[in-house]
């Protein structure tokens, strides 16, 4: 079975948030689209973006999916930011999404990825983001 997991770095985002996390959030019949989900949060994040991610690392729990979340003295350093979440990723599939990009069909992604012959590790998704000016984000595979 392919396995994936959600990826985020989020920091001063309780706007965007909401709208992220009801995308990639459990569907109508309360299933988790993700195998996994781990969160990055900027420490310096002076709104609500870590009560947000906590509500939803909890209740993702409490329905036995993998979820957590750590702050992070973020310093401007993506790469660095982004290699700490990596390394954490279990599943073979990890898709890297900011709080201000929302994924529309998230339950359909899992089928998408078992077709891919397993020479493709990584892949992207072509998307029009409304709210910001970012044309693809990726999916990679773990080898």
């Amino acid at each position: 079975m392919t396995t994936v997991s959600l990826v985020s770095l989020v920091g001063h985002a309780e706007h965007h948030l909401p709208r992220m996390l009801g995308f990639v959030g459990p569907s109508e019949n309360g299933l988790y689209p993700f195998d996994e989900y781990l969160f990055l949060i900027d420490q310096a994040s002076q709104d609500k973006t870590e009560e947000l991610v906590r509500r939803f690392v909890e209740a993702a729990k409490a329905q036995g999916v993998s979820a957590s979340y750590e702050l992070y003295p973020f310093d401007g350093d993506f790469p660095a930011a982004w290699n700490k979440l990596f390394a954490k990723v279990t599943s073979a599939w990890h898709l890297h999404i900011a709080a201000d990009e929302a994924l529309i069909g998230a339950d359909s992604l899992r089928g998408l990825l078992s077709s891919l012959p397993p020479e493709v590790d990584e892949c992207a998704l072509l998307f029009r983001e409304v709210l910001v000016q970012r044309p693809w984000n990726h999916l990679t595979r773990l080898l």
